[in-house]
């Protein structure tokens, strides 16, 4: 399913001083998406955003697809920053949005 494929893939380019979290979104609390995060981080001191844009970028850098991407993050590409700016899109950078808001981080 989507949980597995997304963690696979993080697991492909994960490197040995990271580690993994995951997220859920308001509007789909049961799918959990992930990213990547500095090894030993605690949670009252991670950058979310700054963790969640490294691992889009470090997928692109890849040559993961926007469906491979989608996997990880539960992103999609807009076409306009319009389209980005809503209250519930989370914005991560080159046009990719989380298309609802962050509602729970969990590090695994």
């Amino acid at each position: 399913m989507y949980m597995d494929k997304g963690f696979e893939i993080l697991q492909e380019i994960r490197q040995e001083d990271e580690g993994i979290a995951c997220f859920t979104t308001a509007n789909n609390p049961y799918n959990q998406w992930f990213f990547l995060v500095p090894q030993g981080v605690e949670k009252e001191r991670l950058n979310i955003s700054g963790c969640i844009e490294e691992t889009l970028h470090r997928l692109i850098d890849n040559d993961y697809t926007d469906d491979e991407i989608y996997f990880v993050l539960g992103t999609k590409r807009v076409d306009t920053l319009e389209e980005a700016d809503d209250e519930e899109v989370t914005y991560i950078d080159l046009d990719y949005v989380i298309p609802d808001l962050l509602m729970t981080v969990d590090l695994m």
